[in-house]
């Protein structure tokens, strides 16, 4: 995984068409444009500000995966504040699930 991580956060610019290289982006501060094809993709995009953005699988065409893509290039550290701002409160969101669920299991 930190090398999956290393990886993504080398790079100026990601599309993600997976999860995780869009959990790797957003936690790299790398300006992403997500291709999302499940649920948890696009809840994770959307609670990283990234729903105008995001493209759906099922529905993606040329046109505007590359208005995306063009959209964020014209504003990559635009992008990159953005995700300075979002990435810790999705970091404190999943500690609170994980506390949440650690104590469940203690309370058994």
């Amino acid at each position: 995984m930190a090398a999956q991580r290393g990886l993504v956060a080398t790079a100026d610019l990601t599309i993600a068409g997976r999860y995780h290289p869009l959990v790797f982006a957003i936690s790299a501060q790398v300006p992403v444009v997500p291709i999302a094809y499940e649920h948890k993709a696009i809840g994770v995009a959307a609670a990283a500000g990234l729903g105008a953005i995001t493209q759906h699988a099922d529905t993606v065409e040329a046109e505007t995966l590359i208005a995306a893509v063009d959209a964020v290039l014209d504003d990559l550290e635009g992008m990159r504040k953005h995700l300075a701002t979002a990435e810790p409160q999705l970091r404190a969101a999943a500690g609170r699930t994980a506390d949440f669920a650690a104590a469940l299991l203690d309370s058994a």
